[in-house]
Parts: structure tokens; C-alpha cells; sequence
């Protein structure tokens, strides 16, 4: 068994063990998968089961919702089986936080976003592989060149067949208002306003998330082919949970600060304003003595 097959399994384990618009705890769901089934998520990719709810809802197969008396609940995405009006009434969407990997956070920086999913300019896009400062306009980026990598956009032929990859897991698939939405020039903005409408907000995150991680899978192949440090291209988790990043030891922070007046060209080190005591004390140590 593979990990798709695996997935598989758990949501039809979910289907057998849910009641119609109450779903399936999803602590007894835990139970269910090791103790009965036998299958350890382990195995198969994933640290917790709720990793593995996770990426069945961001894939439009699971839904989760959390009721205030029993907690995590998990439902299959058929409309027979549906939370019940009152559950609805009472529940909230589960929160989903993004996965954390290599220690940030899953939520691209917006320029970089922009950069490989905007539609415009159709002009050559680079991205700053030490800052991750996208350059978009006509022209080419500025020196060192060495600092500037090439952007290929994701196409959106591709972003549209994830959309129709999704609606056909939530059982969408032959609904025509929603195909034809995918062919308007703004469709990523139409598209999910109209999967809300068919089914729920729940089912508009779960294809936001959906669509987000295949845009990071596609960063993070482009970061790996031209060698970038991938945490460049992401939102500090620790800033967005209000804690504090770490501070670099000094000697750590000299290296890089050396390391970056290093790749300065000399006429942005001659346009640096640099406090004249420093400059006396390299040509004219003297003078300082004698104060």
C-alpha cells in the first residue's frame, strides 16, 4: 500500500464510521485506523492523524469541522452525509494552520507569490535568491547578476486543471456553471466565490489551501534547481504567532554583514554614508589618539 492507497483507506473508514449529519469523532477515527485497520500513519508520511485529515481536506475529500461538545469532527465530502443543520449552527471550521517545514511557514512571501502565479507582465520575471525581491518590470534586473535567478510562471492552463483535479473530488466535476467559470480571464477570482455558493466556505479553503500547495511544491522544486535557500521565500511563522525570531550571535551577524558588503558593487559601497570616525581610524588612526 502507497500513501495514496493509504488516504483511500482512511476516508473510507471515515464513510463507515460516521452517522448520517454527525460524522465521526475524530479521536474514535484514530482508534478506527491503528487498532482496527491496522495502519499506522507513520508509515506512510505523516507524523499525526491530523496530517493526515489535513491533506484529505485540503484535497476536497474530508471535511472537518470542530463541535463545541465533542470536539474535532470529521465528515466525507458527499452531500448525504453533510453535518446536520444544528451541528452547522453550532460548529465552526476547523482551523487549519499551515504546515510548518524547515522550521517557517508554508505562506509564501507576496512577491513571490506574485512572481510565479501572476498573470501579468508577460515580461522575463527574476527573483533576488538573498532577499527574494521579485523583479517584474521591462527591463533587467539590477548587478550582480549572479544575484538574480529566472522565474518561469506557473501557467494557467495548469492552475485551472488543479481546479478541475478539485471539484471532481468534491463531487463537482459535471457542474457546468463552475466549468465555465475556469474559462474567464479572472477565473481565480470567480471560481472560488461560485464553489462557496454550491457548497460552503469550508470547501473554498480547502481549494485555497489546495491550490497554494501546489504553487509551494513548484517553488520549492524552482528553489532547489538554482540552489536557494528555501526559508527566503516564506512568511516567518514566528512573526505571524507574535513570538520573537531568535537573534543571531554577533559573531554570526559580523559574517553576515561582511558577507553582504562583500556583494556590493563599488559604486553602491562609494554611495554608503559611512560615520567619518570609522574612515579616520583606518587612515588616520593617529588623529583619534590624540583626542
Amino acid at each position: 500500500m502507497d500513501q495514496a492507497e493509504f488516504l483511500s483507506a482512511v476516508v473510507s473508514l471515515v464513510r463507515q464510521s460516521q452517522r448520517p449529519g454527525a460524522g465521526v469523532n475524530a479521536a474514535f477515527l484514530g482508534n478506527v485506523v491503528r487498532s482496527r485497520a491496522g495502519l499506522d500513519w507513520e508509515k506512510y508520511g505523516f507524523l499525526k492523524l491530523s496530517d493526515v485529515l489535513r491533506k484529505l481536506e485540503s484535497e476536497g475529500r474530508l471535511r472537518l469541522v470542530t463541535d463545541p461538545k465533542s470536539g474535532l469532527t470529521v465528515f466525507t465530502t458527499d452531500a448525504e452525509n453533510a453535518p446536520s443543520r444544528e451541528l452547522a449552527a453550532e460548529a465552526t471550521p476547523s482551523p487549519v494552520p499551515r504546515t510548518a517545514t524547515f522550521g517557517f511557514d508554508r505562506a509564501l512571501k507576496k512577491p513571490v507569490w506574485n512572481a510565479f502565479v501572476a498573470s501579468t507582465p508577460t515580461n522575463p520575471r527574476f527573483l533576488n535568491v538573498h532577499t527574494a525581491e521579485a523583479w517584474l518590470t521591462p527591463d533587467g534586473p539590477p548587478t550582480p547578476a549572479d544575484d538574480w535567478k529566472p522565474v518561469n510562471p506557473i501557467p494557467a492552463d495548469e492552475q485551472r486543471k488543479w481546479a478541475r483535479d478539485f471539484v471532481s473530488t468534491v463531487g463537482l466535476a459535471a457542474d457546468r456553471e463552475l466549468d465555465e467559470s475556469l474559462a474567464k480571464q479572472d477565473w481565480f477570482r470567480v471560481f472560488p466565490l461560485l464553489l462557496s455558493t454550491k457548497r460552503d466556505l469550508s470547501t473554498t479553503r480547502a481549494w485555497n489551501r489546495a491550490r497554494s500547495e501546489h504553487v509551494v511544491q513548484h517553488v520549492e522544486a524552482w528553489a532547489k534547481q538554482h540552489a536557494v535557500r528555501p526559508e527566503i521565500l516564506f512568511e516567518d511563522y514566528r512573526k505571524q504567532r507574535g513570538q520573537r525570531p531568535s537573534t543571531a550571535a554577533p559573531t554570526d551577524l559580523r559574517a553576515a554583514l561582511l558577507d553582504a558588503l562583500n556583494r556590493l558593487s563599488v559604486d553602491d559601497l562609494l554611495s554608503m554614508p559611512i560615520p567619518a570616525r570609522h574612515l579616520v581610524a583606518v587612515i588616520r588612526p593617529d588623529l583619534l589618539r590624540e583626542r
